[in-house]
C-alpha cells in the first residue's frame, strides 16, 4: 500500500470506496494515520439495511458481486470505525 505522510489531512473522504477494498483494516490504519488528530472522514457505503435495498430486495444495484467486497449497516460503520479510532 502506498505511505501518504502522517497526519496531512484535515479531511479525508471516501465516496464508495470502502466497499471495493480488498484489505480493509490495512487500509483504516493508513487513513487514520495521515488524518491529523481533529480532521473529518467522511464516507458513503451502500447500506443494506435502507429502504432502498428493503425495496429492490436481490435486485437491489448495491449487491454488485464481485466488485462490492462488502455491504454496510450503521451499526458495522460504527464498529469498524471505532475500531480504527475514529
Amino acid at each position: 500500500m502506498y505511505q501518504l505522510p502522517v497526519e496531512q489531512f484535515d479531511a479525508i473522504t471516501l465516496w464508495h470506496v470502502l466497499e471495493h477494498v480488498h484489505q480493509l483494516d490495512k487500509y483504516l490504519q493508513q487513513i487514520e494515520k495521515c488524518l491529523q488528530s481533529n480532521g473529518v472522514l467522511f464516507v458513503a457505503v451502500p447500506n443494506y439495511t435502507s429502504n432502498d435495498a428493503t425495496y429492490y430486495k436481490q435486485f437491489w444495484a448495491a449487491y454488485d458481486v464481485p466488485r462490492h467486497l462488502y455491504h454496510f449497516s450503521p451499526k458495522s460503520m460504527e464498529v469498524l470505525l471505532h475500531k480504527h479510532g475514529f
